[in-house]
């Protein structure tokens, strides 16, 4: 047999191994200390940090207009990774403020107070909605190339000439369509 082994002790080992885990405790610990718990009163938005020490104050006039975008993730079978929620966005002059339905549990109660009077902003949600377009365009035409590879490296035969322009077609139908949603989004952006 031909191969090499590493061998480590044990100290070693569990440093190797725990080193990632440490590493993923120390960013959700960063994580929940820079959760921001946000105050809505009538004039302002309090942003305090877990703890209750403010970190920002924004006056609320400040605040022109607003998107709301409605997102989802990928579909399992057993649907168990499904999950749904909303961005909001509030544009001024010179500040932008996101936050999500999925970070904050009132948050239809912080919508409505911080949404009261402004105008919905179209142009910002038509915007995402090409740029996320194009990023599907992108990753279909990356899926076709792969798939084309795959296909050109194992080669053709005669003998299953159908089946091998069966394939062709196959992977000719994520290039076509992610070439079609890149050119939507040049159209738009234009």
């Amino acid at each position: 047999m031909c191969g090499i082994y590493i061998v480590l002790n044990g100290n070693l080992a569990s440093l190797i191994f725990g080193l990632p885990f440490l590493l993923l405790g120390a960013y959700s610990v960063y994580s929940a200390l820079n959760f921001d718990v946000l105050i809505v009163t009538p004039n302002e938005l309090i942003i305090n940090s877990l703890f209750g020490k403010p970190k920002k104050v924004i006056t609320l006039k400040k605040f022109k207009s607003y998107s709301a975008i409605e997102k989802e993730n990928a579909t399992l079978k057993n649907k168990l990774s499904h999950m749904e929620w909303e961005d909001l966005v509030l544009f001024g002059d010179d500040i932008r403020f996101k936050i999500s339905s999925s970070s904050y549990i009132n948050y239809s109660e912080l919508k409505l107070a911080l949404i009261k009077g402004l105008k919905r902003n179209k142009e910002s949600e038509n915007k995402w909605e090409a740029k996320n377009s194009m990023q599907w365009g992108y990753g279909l035409v990356i899926l076709g190339l792969i798939l084309g590879l795959i296909l050109f490296r194992n080669g053709f035969s005669e003998a299953h000439l159908g089946s091998s322009i069966g394939l062709i077609f196959i992977t000719l139908i994520p290039v076509v369509a992610g070439v079609y949603l890149i050119k939507e989004y040049k159209k738009t952006s234009r």
